[in-house]
């Protein structure tokens, strides 16, 4: 046998292993890594659903209690107080998102403090409502002073930087069934106090704790603070003074508040007084003395003696007196 039949036959028999020539075997696949689905316990997908936080509601037995606020009442059988009870009606007839509103001015001296008070006064004389007035015109605040409230630690600035709780700062009146948060002095950096978020969850308590809110708020072309509680309320209402706010501040003042989404739902002209011809002034005679005698409502006609069976007047009742430009605006009625 010669030497290459020897070799051939080892290599039938395998003991030299594979052929020195032949093709190594492919090196087998490395193992995929495989990816297994941790089971998701139920409290975990209860925790990424969007939940609703609850809001705490404030403590109203730890408010300060007053017997009376110090401030000059309009009278309940005037014109101006009627007004306020036909804005009252229509407020309540509104569909609000949230159970407030909001008051702003183009500028100052335009009677939205005396505005905000009287209107807050008008809601709390109706079903005995838990109504609230706050004092958010923190660079210029006067419902302290107008409503002489009693020294107090605590203001609504303090309940935004957290020094307080909320109920630590409002002032309630028995007689004028009214709480009040108010400012006690000037704030020159109140924007920062408005833009945190203490203001949000302040508005988000008060919300929920007062069956309606009146906020008093600085004039909207000079600051920047209506923009910012605009979004927090149910309704931006503008307070305009008659023969003194120029038509072009108006458009401006509702254009601004429209760029940053507050929609103004109303205006309320102050200062204003009512002109009737001669014509009209028969039926006022019958108008005013149909509610003195039903409802007490006259309207400056006490001078007409009934024995003049409707004849026609000459002679135009007496103008009420508003006060003039020496008056401060604490003075003045709103009309």
């Amino acid at each position: 046998m010669s030497v290459d039949d020897a070799f051939r036959k080892l290599m039938q028999d395998g003991g030299l292993g594979p052929a020195p020539f032949a093709s190594p075997a492919a090196a087998p696949a490395a193992p995929q890594p495989v990816r297994v689905e941790a089971p998701v316990a139920e409290s975990d997908n209860a925790s990424l659903a969007p939940t609703k936080v609850k809001v705490k509601p404030i403590d109203l037995n730890r408010i300060t209690t007053v017997e009376r606020f110090a401030h000059h009442p309009i009278d309940s059988r005037s014109q101006i107080a009627e007004e306020y009870r036909i804005l009252r009606t229509r407020l309540q007839s509104m569909e609000l998102e949230k159970n407030s509103i909001l008051l702003t001015s183009c500028h100052h001296n335009e009677g939205k403090s005396n505005t905000a008070l009287n209107l807050a006064l008008s809601f709390s004389k109706r079903n005995k409502k838990k109504i609230l007035l706050v004092d958010f015109d923190l660079r210029r605040p006067r419902l302290h002073r107008m409503l002489g409230l009693p020294k107090v630690d605590y203001d609504v600035v303090s309940a935004l930087r957290g020094k307080c709780e909320p109920e630590d700062a409002i002032i309630f009146s028995r007689e004028d069934n009214l709480y009040v948060l108010a400012a006690k002095r000037e704030y020159a950096n109140g924007t920062d106090y408005l833009e945190s978020s203490k203001a949000r969850e302040l508005i988000e308590r008060l919300h929920a704790s007062f069956d309606f809110v009146v906020m008093d708020s600085c004039p909207c072309l000079s600051t920047s603070d209506p923009a910012i509680l605009g979004p927090l309320v149910g309704g931006v209402i503008m307070v305009i003074r008659c023969l003194k706010t120029q038509r072009e501040s108006i458009t401006h003042a509702i254009n601004s508040m429209n760029e940053v989404g507050v929609e103004v739902i109303g205006v309320i002209l102050t200062f204003m007084k009512y002109f009737l011809p001669n014509y009209l002034y028969r039926y006022q005679y019958y108008h005013g003395q149909y509610y003195a005698k039903g409802y007490g409502y006259g309207y400056g006609m006490a001078d007409v003696h009934e024995e003049d069976n409707g004849d026609e007047h000459d002679t135009p009742p007496p103008e009420e007196d508003y006060g003039g430009d020496d008056m401060s605006d604490d003075e003045r009625p709103i009309v």
